[in-house]
């Protein structure tokens, strides 16, 4: 397995120190909180991030198997490239509604969106339990974060359902695991179809090959109604890809598109300032979100149903929040 560390600097080192003892003093966390106060008004991110036309990183899907060193460029470049009709419009429209049909019919769904609170008969009921063919949870009943590699494991697939709070992060997201199995145990071929295309060898061995890690699960994601997604942050300061398809047509800022920031990957002095900035809240804050970056400069990656986007997840990426009646369906591929 190939490890990619960061580029150290000596100031990226002493803002990791500063963050380090600011989560243990208070005395320096109030030193480190004037200073940010001092300059509230300037973002952490410079001009150089600027919202760009993601034309300029697309290419036909056929790319990536008759010429993929341009989809390396790409990425290496930008950190992410999307591929154009990598799976029929129709059949991933399809393969959404077959998404959207499951949910529905099984009682995760009402009107196309995850029932909030009360309103959810499932609530009534336990807050977790197993039916015939998977297991499921609301808001981590049963597995919490710590558990993700718990589920990751399971040889039957488990659906996670973020809903009781409105207004909580990511609430109205539904996280399903070893959907392909949801597929073919419940004869939604069309989603099949997707999951073949997601997982075929040659996408596989490229992002192997491109990133030194394994593929080791393709989730589906249904987001109905998420208003308030997970800020800009990144995943680690790794060398890791994700491949997401689009099931549905993401078009408008309405549905909730997935958002980048072309070129981030390759800038690591202002994560570890962000590192220092988490380290002075309150509250405890994940030490890889970046919550200085502000929203108008990302680059939203809108594009019909049957797209793909490769992303290397070590630059600033989220969701961009979804309208009430928003929705949006894609298998992830996640390679770690």
């Amino acid at each position: 397995m190939k490890l990619k560390a960061v580029s150290f600097r000596p100031d990226n080192v002493m803002y990791d120190c500063l963050a380090v003892a600011a989560q243990k003093s208070s005395a320096v966390r109030s030193v480190v909180k004037r200073h940010w106060a001092q300059a509230k008004n300037q973002s952490l991110i410079d001009r150089t991030f600027e919202p760009m036309d993601p034309a300029e990183f697309a290419l036909p899907s056929g790319n990536l198997a008759t010429q993929p060193q341009q989809v390396r460029k790409l990425l290496k470049e930008y950190g992410i490239c999307i591929l154009t009709d990598f799976v029929d419009h129709q059949v991933a429209l399809a393969a959404g509604s077959e998404v959207t049909g499951f949910l529905t019919n099984q009682g995760f769904l009402k009107e196309g969106k995850v029932p909030l609170g009360k309103e959810s008969d499932r609530l009534e009921k336990p807050d977790s339990g197993d039916e015939d063919g998977y297991g499921w949870q609301y808001d981590y009943a049963r597995y919490d974060n710590t558990g993700y590699r718990e589920v990751q494991a399971m040889d039957k697939p488990f659906i996670n359902i973020r809903s009781q709070k409105v207004g909580i992060e990511d609430a109205g997201k539904i996280d399903i695991f070893r959907g392909q199995k949801i597929a073919t145990d419940f004869g939604l071929d069309n989603l099949s179809t997707c999951y073949e295309a997601v997982r075929q060898k040659s996408v596989v061995t490229f992002i192997e090959k491109l990133s030194g890690y394994r593929e080791v699960q393709a989730n589906l994601y249904y987001d109905g109604g998420v208003t308030t997604p997970r800020g800009p942050h990144i995943d680690n300061n790794l060398e890791q890809y994700k491949i997401f398809l689009y099931l549905t047509d993401v078009l408008d800022v309405e549905n909730g598109p997935y958002c980048y920031v072309p070129g981030s990957h390759k800038r690591r002095d202002w994560m570890s300032k962000e590192r220092l900035l988490n380290s002075t809240s309150d509250d405890y804050v994940l030490p890889t979100e970046v919550s200085s970056f502000p929203f108008d400069r990302y680059t939203k990656m809108f594009a019909p149903a049957g797209t793909a986007i490769i992303s290397q997840q070590s630059g600033i990426h989220g969701a961009w929040p979804q309208a009430e009646n928003g929705r949006r369906v894609l298998i992830l591929g996640n390679y770690n």
